[in-house]
């Protein structure tokens, strides 16, 4: 099973959940997305803190480490759906549209960046205080989110580093994960 598939198996059952009550806030859902993709994609490790975010200001903070090839990479960002979900799911995720400049505690770390062999979370604002985490169209997310991360203020630039993260929903072969980093991380 590849990423794209798994991702839509994982929907599909977070969406019962919610239809029964079950996740409804962003701490649950988190949990509940991590539990249902890693049963479809035993061949990646996932791990979640749910004291990052507690209330539904924010989205969940999600932690993927991608283990198909090196560098390793781990996330630590927000949810958004592009374009979202149209359904019951939809209302039900309102608290996941999260704002290309809301903050959240972390980051992306990988080897090149750590200068080790191992993919370790960074402590809140050690690196960087700002993530996003996209699922959807790989060419819709581009066209209106880097778009978005380019017409930032200076204001908002001087203030943040940015990593930006892609996993398409339509994918044939192998996942593809995509990221910008900071040119200072280079």
């Amino acid at each position: 099973m590849n990423l794209s598939q798994a991702l839509g198996k994982c929907w599909h059952d977070i969406e019962i959940e919610y239809s029964r009550g079950y996740t409804n806030n962003p701490s649950t859902f988190a949990f509940a997305f991590l539990k249902s993709f890693s049963a479809h994609q035993p061949d990646l490790e996932y791990s979640y803190d749910g004291r990052v975010f507690e209330s539904e200001t924010y989205s969940p903070s999600l932690v993927v480490w991608q283990d198909y090839e090196k560098p390793q990479v781990l996330f630590i960002g927000k949810f958004s759906f592009h374009p979202p979900p149209k359904s019951l799911f939809q209302k039900k995720l309102d608290f996941l549209k999260a704002s290309i400049c809301a903050p959240t505690v972390g980051v992306l770390l990988n080897e090149f960046v750590a200068g080790n062999h191992r993919s370790t979370p960074m402590p809140v604002s050690a690196h960087c205080d700002f993530g996003y985490f996209v699922i959807g169209n790989k060419s819709t997310i581009e066209r209106d989110h880097l778009a978005a991360i380019e017409s930032l203020s200076s204001e908002e630039k001087s203030r943040f580093h940015y990593a930006y993260a892609t996993i398409p929903l339509e994918q044939n072969g192998d996942p593809v994960f995509d990221y910008i980093a900071p040119t200072s991380w280079m």
